[in-house]
């Protein structure tokens, strides 16, 4: 019975997504963003709440398994919240799955605001070759950093944040953190 119900949802949901991402290199980020509209399309009426409304969109909680979608203004993004941890390489597989990419803070309060969320290590989306590289992000590089200090203490080829303020530092690909992506 549930599969039938399912069905209806997965078509509607992938028409719904038609209109709001066209190809995946679709990231609304100006402040006017209708995230309510966006995060809609991916979970059914019944089983939304919301908690919020804002100025600029709506602040949508959408609690389901296994993420959380969340709007919060005022830095004009959607958000997508997992519930499971992943590995860097997870983390993509995930957020790509859903037509989004790995979190890219562009502001102290942004980053910061994001720690408060997931209240844990999170990954961003940037690489590198060798511990001696520069990071690649897989869109174009920041404007912003918040890189925590004395990083070269840490290891790792892939970019996570950390602490209260999700200061910036290197983190191994292969472990898990919170993944939360983008849209």
């Amino acid at each position: 019975m549930q599969l039938i119900q399912l069905t209806p949802c997965l078509v509607l949901l992938f028409g719904l997504l038609s209109n709001f991402l066209v190809h995946a290199d679709y990231l609304p980020t100006d402040a006017s963003v209708n995230c309510s509209m966006m995060l809609s399309a991916f979970v059914p009426e019944s089983e939304r709440n919301n908690t919020f409304g804002g100025k600029f969109c709506d602040l949508m909680i959408f609690r389901t398994n296994p993420t959380e979608m969340k709007c919060l203004p005022p830095h004009g993004k959607c958000y997508m919240f997992a519930h499971e941890k992943y590995d860097h390489d997870g983390a993509i597989e995930f957020c790509d799955n859903y037509g989004g990419i790995i979190v890219r803070p562009e502001s102290d309060e942004e980053s910061e605001m994001l720690a408060t969320q997931v209240n844990d290590t999170f990954h961003l989306g940037a690489t590198r070759i060798s511990e001696q590289d520069y990071y690649d992000f897989d869109q174009d590089m920041p404007v912003y950093a918040n890189w925590i200090c004395f990083r070269d203490l840490y290891h790792g080829l892939c970019l996570a944040a950390s602490t209260k303020k999700g200061l910036w530092r290197p983190y191994e690909c292969v472990n898990k953190a919170a993944t939360i992506c983008q849209f």
